[in-house]
């Protein structure tokens, strides 16, 4: 009897004990992220200072190099420096005179050599002389200029020009370029088409003669009249 109520009494406690909750699966937490690599550190500023930065040395810099006392520079600052060949003069001498041809309009100047005289040739023509295999006929340009004949024909240098002639002279004298003092022939009396203009150099005046012209004037023997 005692043991059939103990039975009751257990199943009694066992109806009126709680139900136990239903059991919630539990969810493995998902894995943490990686933390970010920390920025490298920058280091300190330095503290402001009032003092001007310092100058790069000048050890390295070589100075410059001043000019030598004995060189002088090439042209004076108050002359241009010589322009193109087109616009250099050779000087010649001709009858105590100076002349000057335009250089870009000679084709060289040769030493004194004796022409060949040929019969009945025009008295102006001194002769000839071969020159690289052509022939060209020595002038006398003194009439062709106006200038008096009443001594020996020139014989100090050869001026060979383009057309084939060689105009005698006494001598050649420098290489100059003609400044802004030139001056146009005269407009009255006795000149030649030959004559360009006047100029200066070395404190003498210089006649300036136009290379073509003056071998065609020469050719025919004598002054042209403008």
């Amino acid at each position: 009897m005692s043991a059939v109520f103990d039975n009751y009494l257990d199943t009694l406690l066992q109806d009126s004990a709680p139900a136990a909750p239903p059991s919630v699966p539990i969810e493995a937490p998902p894995p943490a992220a990686a933390a970010p690599s920390a920025a490298p550190a920058r280091p300190p500023a330095a503290p402001a200072s009032s003092a001007p930065p310092a100058r790069p040395s000048t050890a390295s810099i070589p100075p410059t190099a001043a000019p030598h006392p004995n060189i002088a520079p090439p042209f004076p600052p108050s002359e241009k420096p010589p322009q193109a060949a087109a616009e250099r003069w050779l000087i010649f001498h001709l009858t105590g005179q100076n002349y000057a041809l335009k250089v870009a309009e000679l084709q060289e100047v040769l030493a004194w050599q004796a022409p060949t005289t040929v019969p009945q040739a025009p008295s102006n023509v001194l002769g000839l002389i071969h020159r690289r295999g052509t022939v060209v006929a020595v002038i006398d340009i003194r009439p062709t200029l106006g200038l008096p004949l009443d001594s020996r024909p020139p014989e100090g240098a050869m001026v060979l020009l383009p057309a084939g002639l060689a105009l005698a002279v006494d001598a050649i004298g420098d290489v100059f370029v003609p400044g802004a003092d030139e001056q146009p022939p005269p407009s009255v009396g006795r000149h030649t088409p030959a004559i360009r203009g006047l100029s200066h150099h070395g404190g003498k005046s210089i006649i300036l003669l136009h290379a073509a012209a003056l071998a065609v004037a020469a050719a025919k023997g004598g002054m042209e009249l403008a």
